[in-house]
């Protein structure tokens, strides 16, 4: 299994991301999270994360739901996650990644839980583990297996953007509109 290596950021900090590197922003979010319809432009081939916070409707073409405090809830994740997997099959938007579900690594019992009380199969994680180096975080991603496979692992924050590492294969399956 191949890995790439990315970069997220908000709105305010999108002309800081390393040109020509694969990214990631927020299509949902408030203030200075949400990116514009120029970032997108820029950054065609970004991850779509949905950070949905109480006043942000969820947004169930995004590859990403990011759980968190602020974020999406709890409740959140099995309506999303179903939504999501039902767009990526039928293609409501071209380019859609398999749904993942950014969380803490501290997180993860609490998400499996759910999508599993949900009965989802078929979505992936996100995690946040901010004491991973890139070997680790490499490691984690390449051996990743069982029923809701880590994709992707966001291990450092140098400033402006958060540095992630995907699976290869999960970021070139996109959906196509059938």
């Amino acid at each position: 299994m191949s890995i790439t290596i990315a970069y997220d950021a908000m709105h305010a900090n999108v002309g800081k991301l390393p040109k020509g590197a694969q990214t990631a922003g927020y299509v949902t979010g408030s203030g200075e999270v949400m990116w514009t319809a120029a970032d997108w432009a820029a950054h065609p081939d970004a991850v779509r994360i949905d950070q949905s916070p109480l006043d942000t409707e969820l947004d169930e073409t995004a590859d990403v739901l990011d759980f968190e405090n602020g974020a999406a809830t709890l409740a959140d994740i099995v309506p999303w996650a179903q939504a999501a997997l039902r767009n990526y099959r039928s293609g409501a938007r071209p380019g859609q990644r398999s749904p993942l579900v950014y969380c803490d690594g501290s997180s993860v019992t609490q998400v499996a839980n759910a999508l599993t009380a949900g009965k989802v199969s078929g979505v992936g994680l996100f995690i946040a583990k901010w004491s991973d180096t890139l070997t680790q975080a490499l490691e984690e991603v390449v051996t990743a297996s069982g029923p809701f496979p880590v994709s992707g692992i966001q291990f450092a924050s140098p400033g402006p953007y958060d540095i992630d590492v995907f699976s290869s294969s999960w970021l070139a399956a996109r959906s196509a509109r059938h």
